[in-house]
């Protein structure tokens, strides 16, 4: 199949990013590969420790011999405390206590330790539990030496108080399988993320998407090939990260429950598909793809206990996560570690897969509706989203448990799917749906405010419902507005081009009616004043031919002179009346309209495409007219075809005229017209006038029949160009 070919062929432009994060996968294996999961793990840390004793009584003297007795003392080798403070910073010792003088009354102590340190922050808890001790001791009537003994005995069974890791169902909580699949819970969708949105965006790039769309595949074929090479590079990243945890942790005692491990792997791997196919609807920029993906990925990691253990999280946070895919992943893999083989199979586990597929739906229906609706969804999504978070928070209202959990997805989803639906009664139905849904989970839970909830349900479903078709009235209203506003641009439109037509045909008659004039005027001089000429100057040559007086005779000659310069002006005048007036378009048209009523039985399709400016030279109107006429009866004459198509065309500087028909060629004539011998009276008529302007003329029988013949001319001069 060309689509799935193409889609693991395009795949390899994004394997640097995938190597990235799967070299951040074995990075993370090497950190917790020597990690020590025994009891060792909670075993007390020894710190050095420098102690600058200025108040050298009996209670600061206790505090130095409790420290000496459970930590490590080291010099102090400065009394700044500016420098005390730098020790400490660039651990040439991990504390430092400073016990100013008169602290045996007033118990105020000076500490140095490093900011981000854990243990600074429990030797500090350690010292102050000791000094409130004895001081306790003191305030209950004490001596100070009875004080300090009593509080030294209770300290020492204190620190005799170990930690360690009772397990006995044999779960392996803390394997490095357990941490190496959590932490492939971030390195996973990453992966799929960036790989599956970058595939998908160069899918749907205009000319990848073009030349798809064209082929001869059916849609079924071409989305069917997408899905499977989708969901084979899905498996690949999948297998690939599941191969190497085993091999990097082989030997471990949680092996045997690598089937569940892996099956948990695989149901997490729809949900980075969906969430795949939901960036990529997004944007098309591979750079908000990789940070959308980061964002999400990176933020679900944190809350969801893949980074952090849950149990360091806050219950806020670890509410919170409930509501995201990643945290259902975790807690499969948490429940699969604890349990032991037989018991794996559970509800709770079932849960946790099921509440993956459930998130994977919705990612993959969240980027359909963003892919249809693109361009006009914010309202929508809006009237969902609100409805959804009341649903949520009526459902959560007692306190977040799993089934609330569930409930609170499924009622998002079915909001979310409203709107695929176009009809706006089922759209109604199903934004309802929920609230009936939520008002059934109310009843069946029975807990307390049951009565607010369900009148809130009401309140709250009859607003969405209320918002929802209000705004379809308002989009309704809007594209009606829309629809008289384009029917007012194209009334308008047409009116212009009316208006623009009107003028033409308006400049049009009075240019026709201009040159009617000039003929009627050009005809009117020549008839009558031209006869006038002609005989005055007859009259005057015969009188100069009887006359005897030589007085007379340079006259006369003046006055003939006269005569022939006013006759030569007289007909230059017609002679450019005559050529302003030749109308080459109407010429043109008369030709063919001509051609269109002598041969009505044999050309069917006769085409025009008329080009050119009126202000051509006389002789080139003149030559274009007989060739045009030549032309058509040489096709009236020997074409066969039933199309013709003349084009004349102006050019800055040369115009060209082609006449051509689609009829057929004996070779015999096709050769005796290519070397130009003995061509009929027509087409050397035709060569003739061509050279005759300075121009050329061609035939060629590629495709029929064609004449081409280009002329030059010098528009400013109105002369024509002649090669001598």
């Amino acid at each position: 199949m060309p689509i799935f070919k193409s889609t693991l062929l395009s795949i390899k432009a994004y394997l640097p990013t995938i190597l990235i994060y799967f070299l951040v996968l074995v990075v993370f294996a090497a950190m917790t590969s020597g990690s020590d999961y025994s009891d060792s793990l909670y075993t007390d840390t020894v710190l050095d420790v420098a102690v600058i004793d200025r108040d050298n009584s009996a209670f600061s003297k206790a505090i130095v011999s409790y420290l000496d007795r459970t930590e490590h003392l080291v010099p102090a080798n400065t009394t700044d405390p500016k420098k005390l403070n730098d020790n400490v910073r660039f651990s040439i010792y991990d504390y430092a206590l400073v016990i100013p003088k008169g602290f045996k009354t007033s118990h105020k102590l000076e500490y140095y330790s490093s900011g981000n340190s854990a243990s600074g922050y429990l030797m500090t808890e350690k010292i102050q539990s000791y000094v409130k001790g004895i001081v306790v001791y003191l305030n209950s009537g004490y001596h100070m030496d009875e004080a300090i003994a009593l509080t030294n005995h209770q300290t020492s069974e204190a620190d005799k108080t170990s930690a360690s890791i009772l397990d006995d169902t044999g779960s392996h909580q803390n394997s490095r399988f357990t941490w190496m699949f959590t932490f492939n819970g971030y390195a996973l969708l990453m992966m799929i993320c960036i790989s599956i949105s970058s595939v998908m965006t160069y899918l749907k790039d205009k000319n990848v998407n073009n030349r798809i769309n064209v082929s001869c595949m059916s849609f079924a074929k071409r989305n069917t090939g997408l899905l499977l090479s989708v969901l084979v590079i899905g498996i690949v990243l999948t297998l690939a990260t599941i191969l190497f945890t085993i091999v990097k942790n082989m030997g471990d005692s949680a092996m045997s429950k690598v089937g569940y491990f892996s099956l948990n792997a695989f149901v997490l791997m729809f949900v980075g598909l969906g969430m795949a196919y939901f960036i990529s609807s997004i944007t098309k920029n591979e750079s908000i793809i990789n940070l959308l993906s980061n964002m999400m990925i990176l933020s679900m990691s944190f809350l969801c206990g893949v980074f952090i253990p849950m149990e360091l999280l806050d219950d806020t946070i670890v509410a919170i996560s409930h509501f995201l895919p990643l945290y259902w992943y975790v807690q499969a893999v948490n429940y699969i570690s604890t349990h032991a083989i037989g018991d794996i199979i559970s509800k709770d586990l079932l849960t946790d897969l099921a509440m993956q597929l459930v998130f994977s739906a919705i990612f993959f229906a969240a980027g359909l509706i963003v892919s249809q609706k693109k361009n006009n969804m914010l309202f929508d999504v809006l009237i969902r989203l609100l409805a959804a978070i009341e649903i949520s928070i009526i459902v959560n209202a007692e306190g977040i448990t799993t089934a609330s959990v569930v409930m609170s997805v499924c009622t998002f989803f079915m909001l979310e799917l409203s709107l695929l639906f176009k009809r706006c009664y089922i759209t109604c139905a199903a934004l309802l749906g929920p609230f009936l849904f939520a008002i059934v989970w109310v009843l069946w839970t029975n807990r307390a405010h049951t009565t607010v909830k369900l009148l809130l349900l009401l309140i709250f479903g009859t607003s969405t419902l209320l918002s929802f078709i209000l705004y379809k009235q308002l989009q309704s209203s809007r594209i009606t507005i829309h629809l008289v506003r384009d029917e007012d641009k194209e009334l308008e439109e047409m009116l212009r081009n009316q208006n623009i037509q009107l003028l033409k045909q308006h400049d049009a008659e009075i240019n026709m009616a201009t040159l009617r004039e000039r003929n009627r005027i050009a005809r009117e001089i020549h008839d009558n004043v031209g006869h006038l000429l002609s005989r005055a100057i007859l009259l005057l040559g015969a009188i100069n031919t009887v006359n005897t007086d030589e007085h007379i005779k340079p006259q006369l000659s003046l006055l003939a002179g006269t005569l022939d310069e006013s006759m030569q002006k007289m007909r230059d005048s017609v002679h450019d009346l005559h050529d302003d007036s030749i109308d080459l378009e109407h010429a043109f048209q008369e030709m063919i309209a001509k051609l269109r009523q002598d041969s009505s039985d044999q050309f069917s399709h006769i085409e025009t495409t008329l080009d050119f400016n009126e202000e051509l030279p006389r002789n080139i109107k003149l030559a274009l007219i007989g060739i045009l006429q030549e032309s058509l009866t040489n096709v009236i004459r020997h074409s066969n075809g039933d199309s013709i198509h003349i084009i004349l065309r102006e050019n800055p500087g040369f115009c060209t005229l082609s006449v051509t028909d689609n009829g057929s060629i004996p070779d015999d004539v096709k050769k005796q017209i290519a070397s130009r011998s003995q061509n009929g009276i027509g087409l050397y008529n035709i060569c003739e006038r061509a050279k005759s302007c300075g121009g050329d003329a061609r035939f060629y029988t590629d495709r029929g029949f064609s004449v081409f013949v280009r002329l030059p001319y010098d528009r400013q001069q109105k002369t024509t160009i002649y090669n001598h």
